[in-house]
């Protein structure tokens, strides 16, 4: 399947990416810069099956505080549309929150989360696989390389 839209993020900068109507987020590609101690992003959406991510969509507030752990789980029937985060040359780090859509005729299921999907200081890509959906994202920052490990919480997508 192709990608339907695909953003880039620039470093040390405040970033908001949102998926078209309709369209969950599927593709997840970052490279990190030892200098700047910080990501550029990459994101790509899909269209969900027959039409499963409805036009309902909402930002949530911050998942995380600077140098703190990201645990976050979209609320029960909805699902990542959309990605937002800003760096702290302070704490060098980001804080992130999610643009979540609400499910229509269709639930989740036997949701898992991820191993790593990177290591440190590291190029990281990860792609949800075909019948699953992108439902959380869970990350711990380290001091030493000021950067980020993430897994990546996904699901089955069922239909009502």
């Amino acid at each position: 399947m192709p990608i339907y839209s695909i953003t880039m993020t620039r470093r040390l900068s405040f970033h908001e990416f949102s998926c078209p109507d309709g369209q969950s987020l599927f593709f997840i590609r970052s490279t990190y810069s030892s200098v700047r101690h910080d990501r550029v992003w990459d994101f790509g959406c899909m269209p969900a099956p027959n039409e499963a991510v409805s036009k309902t969509c909402q930002w949530t507030d911050y998942g995380n505080e600077f140098d703190m752990r990201l645990d976050f789980v979209s609320p029960d029937g909805w699902v990542i549309a959309g990605v937002s985060s800003y760096n702290s040359d302070t704490f060098e780090d980001r804080r992130y929150k999610f643009r979540v859509c609400q499910l229509q005729g269709f639930h989740v299921a036997d949701c898992i989360k991820t191993d790593w999907v990177n290591d440190y200081a590291a190029y990281m890509e990860f792609m949800v696989p075909d019948g699953k959906i992108l439902t959380g994202w869970y990350s711990i920052h380290n001091n030493i390389y000021e950067d980020r490990h993430h897994k990546m919480v996904m699901c089955n997508l069922v239909q009502n």
